[in-house]
């Protein structure tokens, strides 16, 4: 059956049909499977997947948002090689990869997962990047797909060794690296970190945002190379705490890297609470939280700037700044954060303000028990020789989770900035009437955009159709149930897809 696929269909998808007579096989039929009828199995062969990416970007993020993301992935992979001292020749040779990172089927953003696989490839660092990427985004061992093909000649072998060598110093610095891109990031962007935006022009905001883009993208490789080296070190712990003994070594872990309070992503949090025990000691500004409803409460303090409540307003205005762009679905554009509508935030303070939780002081109680726990479960298994390494290894895997959090929220700032600016952009088409609403921007590529304002466009003359076309699209694709995981063979098309388990030797 394979070989009639194979041989006499180029690897289309047979319907077969056959008998025996005693031991002779007989076939009797053979013709394609009209479901399938584009499918060339000894085409190209691709894994589209959302393990991890669902987290980011659930349900249908916009097209403005999957152009964007898309645009700044192929940019800051790229830049990670740039700065390990890739050559220009090998760059432009996986210009493909850095492009198709991410794909987007109905709506829906995958991971181009053989693209991720290729990625890995170049950075050979000991252990299996791959294997360990695997396990980073939650894909388990039964649903692995075979890697990509790749024969290196003799000096590519030996440049990967030299650029994985690099990346492998690069992740033992970190704290430099992390540091020299929070500093480019706030030299270059500072000034529009806090920036609303309310007055410039369309080429105006279009400046701005490609300054933005040239200097946060393409320089983003703190995030990535604590990513690699978080999976790195992750991969390694747990090989330790299998070989010691532990069978479920990933909760063990969790155990390891809990307790932690002054990570980026609890400090919204302890703000809030802090906040709302202020408010709770003044009876003025307890009365009016516990009385109004969040848009009084925001009209009062932030429009009104009532003076009685100034130290309230100041402190809020204060943790917009800091903390407005941490907030569900903030890698989607079209998705409000508080510096948007604090109206959520204002929600949440009065809930504070009625009945200050406890959960986290006593989640946070219960993450140090069981921080200090686990230490002494595997420090006593690994006896007083091996109990130095793994303290470093636990600190290393410590480190890489405190970075990925503070660079997680100089992320979410700069995303803040692109979200404000294409609002910008979004009003001044409406007011041009180039756009009913304002909102409907976030239905537009970043390119349609670029575009419309520099006068190149084709599609000027029907902008409008075009955002109801994706609205009615946007509509169809939200009641679509889609897989976890698609396979494609040939041409990328629908008629292509396989959703199961098939895998390339299938």
């Amino acid at each position: 059956c394979q070989k009639i696929e194979r041989d006499t269909y180029f690897g289309q998808p047979q319907d077969i049909e056959w008998c025996l007579k005693g031991s002779e096989l007989f076939i009797l039929q053979a013709r394609p499977i009209a479901a399938f009828s584009g499918m060339r199995k000894a085409g190209i062969f691709s894994v589209f997947d959302n393990s991890n990416v669902v987290e980011s970007y659930s349900g249908v993020p916009s097209p403005l948002t999957y152009s964007f993301a898309s645009a700044s992935f192929r940019e800051t992979f790229r830049g990670v090689f740039v700065r390990i001292g890739m050559s220009r020749k090998r760059l432009e040779e996986l210009d493909s990869v850095f492009r198709n990172m991410l794909v987007y089927v109905h709506g829906h953003m995958y991971y181009n997962l053989l693209n991720w696989y290729r990625y890995f490839q170049e950075v050979p660092m000991g252990g299996d990047n791959i294997r360990e990427f695997d396990q980073l985004i939650g894909i388990a061992p039964d649903n692995e797909v075979a890697k990509p093909a790749d024969h290196p000649s003799p000096w590519l072998r030996f440049q990967r060794r030299y650029w994985g060598a690099r990346l492998k110093f690069k992740i033992r610095t970190i704290h430099r690296v992390a540091r020299d891109f929070e500093n480019h990031f706030y030299a270059k962007n500072g000034a529009y970190v806090n920036e609303l935006f309310i007055d410039q022009t369309n080429p105006e905001l279009l400046r701005i945002y490609r300054h933005v883009f040239q200097h946060a993208s393409p320089y983003w490789d703190g995030e990535i190379v604590n990513f690699i080296g978080g999976q790195h070190v992750f991969a390694a712990l747990a090989k330790r705490l299998k070989e010691l003994g532990f069978p479920d070594v990933a909760s063990l872990e969790n155990d390891l890297i809990g307790g932690d309070g002054g990570i980026a992503s609890m400090r919204p949090t302890r703000e809030m609470l802090a906040l709302s025990d202020l408010i709770r000691e003044n009876a003025l500004w307890r009365d009016l939280f516990l009385a109004s409803p969040p848009a009084l409460l925001q009209k009062t303090i932030l429009a009104d700037k009532v003076p009685s409540f100034e130290p309230v307003r100041v402190r809020i205005e204060k943790f917009i700044i800091d903390y407005g762009c941490r907030c569900m679905n903030e890698l989607k554009l079209e998705e409000p954060t508080f510096w948007e509508d604090p109206t959520f935030l204002f929600s949440t303070l009065s809930s504070y303000v009625k009945n200050r939780p406890g959960a986290l002081d006593t989640q946070l109680a219960h993450q140090i028990a069981a921080k200090k726990k686990a230490e002494q479960l595997v420090y006593a298994k690994s006896g007083w020789l091996g109990r130095l390494p793994l303290q470093r290894e636990i600190q290393r895997m410590r480190k890489h989770v405190y970075f990925r959090e503070e660079l997680r929220l100089i992320r979410g700032k700069y995303w803040g900035i692109v979200r404000r600016l294409f609002r910008a952009v979004g009003r001044n088409f409406e007011t041009a009437n180039l756009l009913n609403s304002w909102e409907d921007i976030f239905l537009l590529k970043v390119d349609e955009i670029a575009g419309l304002i520099e006068g190149r466009s084709p599609d000027f003359g029907y902008v409008k159709e075009l955002v109801e076309l994706r609205r009615r699209q946007r509509t169809e694709n939200l009641k679509r149930p889609m897989p976890s995981r698609i396979f494609n063979y040939g041409e990328v098309c629908s008629g292509n897809f396989s959703i199961g388990t098939w895998n390339s030797s299938t």
